[in-house]
């Protein structure tokens, strides 16, 4: 019983055990300390690396690369002198082939008439098009800014959820190997003293079943810690992480800067630009049009040149014009809500992530204060069954409440790590 009662005295240091290296000790956590203990034993590991792997796996930067040269080349359009693509034209007319006619009409001779008639035309630029359309491409500009960086937030924030579940089921993995190893020195035990003849062979097969119980509690961490590193390599390339560990961010105020406000709020001024446009263009581009001609009347006659100059202005009607700018000004006035919806979420989830902090700090206090009176009664009831004062199952299901105690401290810990993680999510911190 010696045995057993060492490694449950143990499972304090048991919990910070490297998956890759299991039956090496990390230093333990001062019991007082509202810190998370660190889940493994391998060197830290920097979030910002492991955001940063998450964004060059999610080739988001080349999407939004992508979308930069469609804009540059948007924006270079605007330098053109026309408005859009000009078009040039030809026209033919001459006489039809002697004694041809259709059907219905008299045949006439040819006499030889020609005429050519080449054409070029063009949209011009409307009075303040131009510059409206260049202010609708840098707000634009600054959506697709802010929409990165808003995919970066949203990537860390899912890289920060895998991280502290691959914490917890770590520290469960750890606790239930402990028990493994505590059920098995305590089989051997009872095993020694029931040849001996001081226990019954009952308790023997008890010993035996608490055994298989926690051999069967491994597996199913085990399997949970594989979902989680199946996560985590998903979202990042890796299977295995050092310890990660965050400071609580002071949430920044809400017009500074926070991914989702600011992405909320570019959208807003892209959509007034795209009504400004709107409110700007209320008609089609004008056309300016080259006509050449050149034409005679009879074989031998002489050829009359002649070029044509000719504008025209597309008139602005209300069929046109009503529905692009009311199109637009919904736009405008749904983003403005939308913003305004974002601010509210994001102020609520800020207090929410700072609650659930004090909350999962003061329960890892109480977790600590009932896992220290958990082995103090368990360290009793040991010395009690040695001495033949108490029976197995007793030993048995005070072996279990101190080792479920100390799991769940280990989890708090983590719990609290979990609740910085979230508190500096929601402040838009983006590593």
């Amino acid at each position: 019983m010696r045995i057993a009662h060492a490694a449950i005295a143990g499972l304090v240091l048991a919990t910070t055990l490297s998956e890759g290296r299991a039956q090496e000790r990390a230093p333990a956590v001062p019991m007082d300390s509202p810190v998370p203990a660190p889940v493994v034993g391998q060197a830290p590991q920097a979030l910002t690396d492991l955001v940063e792997r998450a964004w060059q796996l999610s080739r988001q930067a080349t999407a939004k690369g992508a979308r930069a040269v469609e804009l540059s080349a948007r924006e270079a359009a605007t330098r053109t002198f026309f408005a859009g693509a000009p078009a040039v034209s030809l026209d033919l007319r001459r006489d039809l082939p002697r004694d041809v006619g259709l059907p219905g009409t008299d045949a006439s001779p040819e006499r030889g008439k020609n005429e050519w008639e080449p054409g070029f035309s063009a949209p011009i630029w409307l009075p303040g098009q131009r510059d409206a359309q260049r202010r609708v491409i840098a707000r634009e500009r600054e959506v697709l800014s802010a929409q990165a960086q808003l995919v970066r937030w949203q990537l860390a924030g899912e890289v920060r959820d895998i991280v502290w579940r691959l914490g917890a089921a770590r520290v469960e993995v750890a606790a239930q190997r402990a028990r493994l190893d505590a059920a098995r020195a305590l089989e051997a035990d009872v095993a020694r003293r029931q040849r001996m003849g001081d226990l019954a062979r009952a308790d023997f097969w008890m010993a035996q079943a608490e055994t298989r119980a926690a051999s069967a509690a491994v597996l199913e961490a085990g399997g949970r810690l594989a979902e989680a590193q199946a996560s985590l390599a998903a979202i990042t390339g890796l299977e295995e992480i050092g310890d990660v560990q965050e400071r609580p961010a002071t949430p920044a105020a809400l017009d500074d800067g926070h991914p989702g406000l600011r992405a909320a709020r570019e959208a807003a001024e892209a959509a007034r630009s795209r009504l400004a446009y709107a409110q700007v263009t209320r008609r089609d581009n004008p056309t300016f049009n080259v006509v050449g001609r050149f034409d005679r009347d009879a074989y031998g006659g002489p050829y009359r040149n002649t070029v044509r100059f000719g504008f025209a202005v597309p008139l602005a009607t209300e069929a046109r014009n009503a529905p692009r700018i009311t199109a637009a000004a919904a736009e405008a006035t749904e983003q403005e809500i939308e913003l305004e919806r974002e601010r509210r979420r994001i102020g609520a989830e800020q207090r929410r992530a700072a609650v659930s902090l004090e909350a999962a700090r003061a329960a890892l206090e109480e977790h600590i204060e009932r896992a220290r009176l958990a082995r103090d009664t368990f360290e009793a009831i040991e010395r009690a069954f040695r001495a033949g004062e108490r029976g197995l199952p007793e030993l048995l299901r005070v072996r279990a409440m101190t080792l479920d105690a100390e799991l769940a401290r280990e989890l708090a810990r983590n719990q609290v790590g979990a609740a910085i993680a979230r508190l500096n999510q929601a402040a838009g911190d983006t590593p």
